[in-house]
């Protein structure tokens, strides 16, 4: 999936509080040349806040996909997915659990929890760029953004 002029920008949130998992997001989306609009929060409370658009977030847009690492200061990603299910403004947005985690009790509490989809972040650049344009390329055409809400 490449950038075209004839196709609409997509909002992408990582919640990722590792800064080398942040550059590496940050090349990879470069490499793919995906049209994405990232924005990084690094912790949960802080992407909620965005999300709500609460104080200097009252004119974010609504992401199409949040990439969701587990383990976060303040409010870890369990929690904050937990929070986004029970809004209905958020819930329909796509939630892709990128994370270090290959626990399968994590795995399955997850999907409990109303995750979309779950990965392990892989170990090689190569592979993580592979990931990131699977996960892209499935779920930014299907999503279904709230952007147009302004509440």
């Amino acid at each position: 999936m490449n950038a075209s002029p004839h196709r609409r920008r997509f909002n992408v949130l990582l919640v990722e509080d590792n800064p080398g998992d942040i550059r590496l997001a940050r090349e990879a989306l470069a490499q793919l040349g995906m049209p994405v609009d990232l924005e990084i929060k690094t912790s949960g409370a802080e992407a909620l806040a965005y999300l709500h658009r609460e104080g200097d977030y009252r004119r974010a847009p609504r992401p199409d996909l949040v990439l969701l690492d587990l383990n976060l200061p303040q409010m870890d990603g369990r929690v904050m997915l937990e929070v986004m299910r029970q809004d209905a403004v958020l819930q329909p947005i796509p939630v892709v659990v990128l994370t270090a985690s290959r626990s399968l009790d994590d795995i399955s509490s997850l999907y409990k929890a109303s995750a979309n989809c779950f990965f392990t972040k892989p170990m090689n650049y190569d592979d993580y760029v592979q990931v990131l344009e699977h996960i892209l390329n499935y779920w930014l055409p299907l999503s279904q953004t709230v952007s147009g809400d302004d509440s």
